[in-house]
């Protein structure tokens, strides 16, 4: 089957949406539809530089 990469990888480790439900032992792919790429942005005064800063906030 086709799946997104985030995805796959919650299901792999029990994380994500999958957090409580369980690994999913017997996961299969086909392929990955398409490379993740994503934009972090935050307001200059949040004072966060990377995306360790990113931990605790909301």
């Amino acid at each position: 089957g086709f799946t997104q990469s985030d995805v796959a990888y919650w299901a792999y480790n029990g994380t994500g949406l999958y957090d409580g439900k369980g690994k999913v032992e017997d996961l299969r792919l086909l392929a990955t539809l398409y490379p993740e790429t994503i934009h972090i942005v935050a307001r200059k005064d949040a004072n966060i530089k990377s995306v360790a800063d990113l931990k605790g906030k909301r």
